[in-house]
């Protein structure tokens, strides 16, 4: 390293590793959820593999459209209280399908 240059800030820090824990369960449970949501459909209600694909489809759909109405609360509720109140949703949620 040259003498005048800094010393590069660590990637790994407490928060960085928390986000990306917390990312990595939310793409989990989200991209375990679209198959079994298509193959349930079939199973459960018998049908056919269009109407299971595009209740699939809805729920991708209904996420990226959510993501739209989340930029007003980003700046109404701040990020940090939006992300552990989503997180909490998320989890309690994802416990009720069991």
């Amino acid at each position: 390293m040259p003498a005048n240059s800094q010393p590069s800030p660590a990637l790994w820090t407490k928060d960085f590793t928390l986000a990306t824990i917390a990312n990595f369960f939310v793409s989990f449970v989200f991209y375990l959820l679209i198959p079994t949501m298509a193959l349930y459909a079939v199973n459960a209600f018998g049908a056919s593999d269009t109407a299971a694909g595009l209740a699939s489809s809805s729920f991708v759909i209904g996420a990226v459209v959510g993501r739209i109405f989340t930029g007003k609360y980003l700046d109404f509720l701040g990020r940090r209280r939006l992300v552990i109140i989503s997180l909490g949703i998320y989890v309690a949620l994802g416990l009720a399908y069991v």
